[in-house]
């Protein structure tokens, strides 16, 4: 799949051909069909049995299509254009012009080798950053480069529990990770959406201890939740059996703007709720199901905003497995997730992505990441 609208150039191409050198061939061919040689940036993303391969196939990139930037992954789920690879062996290379990209390898704290602070530029567009573990970045680095660096987009993604592999051209990364910096004016952007939907009311957490929701509404808030749970409809109980999530809102602005949270078990005695991390009293709370038809409508509004520079192609990062069955159930939502996954985007199915929610630069779940390359301001005068 290739993507040149007169500036930067995406190519994506994805093979499960079950030799890792013939499906080696396959992406490297279509894609330097699609961007040439030296490109800016490779990123080469690896599941199943080729993972023993690895090495090879990220040198056989490196080889052909000499990209000033290599950058090789594992996964266990591959996102193609409009192909979905898990738990089998596959190669998909994704590659772009757009630049330029600073390369970043930094240790646990986010420091370089020499032990000091990258340097991201005094204004850079975007920030990929591919973890080799599922707490790093910590909330308190993404929360400086956000602060430090406002303009920026930050996405990327965190390695599932069997995916801890990085590689930067040869030189495997072994802890912390990589941060891929589009220099100021590079013509790159994101978004991030939530791949969950709300289910009953919001209700308002009245007292909190930690990680603890111990009152909503001014009730304990088991109790709270089960008179919410009494409201709903069957189908809304049935996906709440399968998949019982709770969002917290970091922010009062749109309903879109809920931060997952995971529950994680409850006390009957004190009739509180315990999530995987902490909140405040005041803070809105509604119960939230997975639901891809919603994450398509999310990414309809947040494409839509991004109409006035046309998309080149986008970098995806997706928390979780591929979805059983139909991925989107509505038309309009339908749509766009097609028209992203068919012609626009391919990447990684991770454990948690990396992006802006809820106001907050963090690590999420249940949520869709990406980097957007767009037409430059400059190529759509000419058109």
């Amino acid at each position: 799949m290739t993507f040149d609208n007169g500036g930067p150039r995406v190519a994506s191409a994805i093979s499960t051909h079950p030799v890792a050198a013939a499906a080696a061939g396959e992406v490297i061919g279509e894609v330097l069909d699609g961007v040439g040689m030296n490109p800016e940036l490779v990123l080469v993303f690896v599941s199943g049995g080729h993972v023993e391969f690895v090495g090879e196939l990220s040198a056989t990139v490196r080889r052909v299509l000499r990209p000033r930037t290599t950058v090789t992954v594992t996964g266990e789920a591959l996102l193609g254009s409009g192909i979905d690879v898990e738990g089998n062996s596959g190669v998909l290379v994704w590659a772009t012009t757009a630049g330029p990209v600073g390369v970043h390898v930094l240790n646990e704290a986010g420091l370089t080798s020499d032990g000091s602070p990258p340097n991201f530029g005094p204004s850079p567009s975007a920030v990929v950053v591919l973890s080799t573990a599922a707490d790093w970045p910590s909330p308190e680095l993404l929360g400086r480069w956000a602060s430090n660096f406002p303009n920026a987009f930050i996405t990327g993604a965190t390695p599932t529990a069997q995916t801890r592999f990085v590689m930067v051209g040869d030189r495997r990364v072994l802890a912390g990770g990589v941060a891929l910096v589009f220099g100021d004016g590079a013509p790159v952007s994101g978004l991030c959406v939530s791949r969950t939907r709300p289910v009953g009311p919001v209700m308002t957490a009245t007292a909190v201890r930690g990680r603890a929701i111990v009152e909503l509404d001014g009730i304990g808030a088991l109790r709270r939740l089960e008179q919410a749970l009494a409201e709903l409809d069957q189908i809304d109980r049935d996906d709440l059996r399968r998949n019982v999530l709770v969002g917290i809102s970091l922010s009062h602005a749109a309903e879109s703007e809920f931060v997952v949270s995971q529950v994680l078990g409850s006390d009957r005695q004190a009739e509180s709720l315990i999530l995987d991390h902490g909140t405040s009293d005041g803070t809105r709370v509604q119960l939230r199901v997975v639901s891809n038809d919603q994450a398509g409508r999310n990414m309809l509004d947040a494409v839509h905003g991004t109409r006035a520079k046309p998309i080149v192609g986008a970098l995806t990062f997706i928390d979780g497995a591929p979805p059983p069955g139909p991925a989107i159930d509505s038309d309009a939502a339908l749509g766009s997730y097609d028209e992203w996954r068919g012609t626009l985007s391919a990447g990684l199915y991770s454990g948690g992505v990396i992006g802006s929610l809820g106001g907050r630069t963090r690590v999420h779940r249940h949520a869709l990441s990406a980097l957007i390359v767009h037409q430059p301001q400059q190529a759509q005068s000419k058109t």
